[in-house]
């Protein structure tokens, strides 16, 4: 039996969490980001908000033990992980797919090439139990 879902598309889902890193920060600071925000990564944008990739805790430490300067090193210079994306009118049933053959933990929403927001495997959990239970969460 098929769940009814009350938030059908991936843009409208409230994200648990905003953080995103612009061009130009330095990896101390991006690491003093992600550590402050309990998050394994974050979404890398321009100063249009345009979605580039991912910093992750791993790219910040292979760039500590490679003797990096993380003060002046950009996080552009240190990311790695490029992630698909998808657009704010994906379902949310195509997202959870996604990001399961793909692994992902977050997912990029975009609107109009500028990242809206990014969804994490927790963001759907929580809509699928609030669908299920009756019960916001």
């Amino acid at each position: 039996m098929k769940t009814w879902i009350p938030y059908q598309t991936v843009g409208s889902i409230k994200p648990t969490n905003s953080t995103r890193i612009r061009t130009g920060t330095g990896g101390t600071s991006a690491a003093e980001t992600l550590l402050s925000s309990h998050v394994p990564e974050a979404p890398v944008v321009d100063s249009e908000d345009r979605f580039l990739g991912f910093i992750t805790e791993m790219d910040l430490v292979r760039a500590f033990e490679d003797g990096q300067d993380l003060e002046i090193t950009p996080v552009e210079d240190l990311m790695s992980r490029r992630s698909p994306s998808v657009d704010e009118s994906t379902s949310i049933e195509a997202a959870a797919r996604l990001m399961e053959q793909k692994g992902l933990v977050n997912l990029p929403v975009i609107r109009g090439g500028i990242l809206i927001s990014t969804i994490s495997r927790h963001d759907i959990l929580r809509v699928l139990m609030d669908a299920g239970l009756g019960v916001e969460l």
